[in-house]
């Protein structure tokens, strides 16, 4: 199978992931920063099967296994629990901007993002995209070191931007997705290119 086509098929399976799959995800993206991909998988699996959603618990000991270590995992296991009690609320929000349905309107889905990276403690603009995309979203720029380094490496950019600011990271989302038109591939394909051509795989 060519990258091309693993790309379409991951993306396909970000829109099939099921609506009571979605705590989840949004649990492996508060994870993930400064921690190995691989290891946040497979720690939300272990949340998984212990019903952390169901059950709510400290999940301080699954994020410290020496299998899956993650990374300041005092804090993320603060949020973990922080995000259970918002799910509900964000579960209203998701409904209420019909997400199933307008997964593909990229200013519907930039104001949802902007809810989340606003309400949910933890993670900002980058991994409320990822949380996004992860399930079917499509049209946000996931603004991380693999992107930049292409964005530079392409002559977008003559040296990697600062993104820490809400302005800055629309200001390099808008130029990557004008950068996106030039080529005429979509966004979403290109992200995962570029990832994949740093990474040697189609992650998520």
């Amino acid at each position: 199978m060519s990258t091309l086509e693993t790309i379409h098929l991951r993306l396909e399976q970000f829109r099939n992931v099921p609506a009571q799959q979605w705590f989840y995800e949004l649990c492996y993206c508060i994870l993930t920063p400064q921690t190995k991909a691989r290891n946040a998988e497979l720690a939300v699996q272990q949340l998984r099967e212990q019903r952390f959603r169901e059950e709510g618990f400290d999940p301080v000991s699954v994020l410290r296994a020496p299998s899956h270590y993650i990374r300041f995992h005092n804090t993320k296991s603060q949020r973990l629990q922080n995000v259970r009690s918002q799910w509900p609320n964000i579960e209203v929000v998701l409904a209420e901007h019909r997400f199933i349905e307008n997964r593909s309107d990229s200013l519907r889905m930039k104001s949802l993002r902007d809810f989340l990276a606003t309400t949910v403690d933890g993670i900002g603009m980058k991994e409320s995209s990822h949380f996004l995309r992860n399930i079917g979203a499509r049209g946000l720029a996931i603004i991380d070191r693999h992107l930049l380094d292409n964005l530079v490496r392409r002559g977008v950019f003559s040296k990697a931007p600062k993104v820490g600011t809400v302005k800055a990271y629309r200001e390099v989302e808008e130029a990557f997705s004008k950068y996106s038109n030039i080529l005429g591939i979509d966004s979403d394909i290109l992200d995962l290119l570029f990832w994949s051509e740093n990474t040697g795989y189609v992650g998520k």
